[in-house]
């Protein structure tokens, strides 16, 4: 999922992920980022990366947006 995520901050600036390890329920990142950009990219990988991971799983469908509720008459 790093290497297949393009972390293009919406086009704002690319962030610039040194080095990584994933293990098995967490990963590490050496990033090169302004200390207050810090929590925004941390944010934004964490979205990425999850939502990438439930598609895989099947946990989360590829579509945006909520489905129609479904109810009974």
């Amino acid at each position: 999922i790093i290497k297949e995520s393009k972390f293009d901050n919406n086009g704002v600036y690319p962030i610039d992920i040194i080095e990584y390890n994933i293990c098995g329920d967490h990963m590490h990142l050496l990033l090169v980022c302004e200390e207050e950009e810090l929590s925004k990219i941390v944010g934004k990988i964490k979205s990425i990366t999850s939502r990438a991971a439930n598609i895989a799983a099947g946990r989360t469908t590829t579509t945006r947006g909520h489905a129609p509720l479904s109810y009974r008459v």
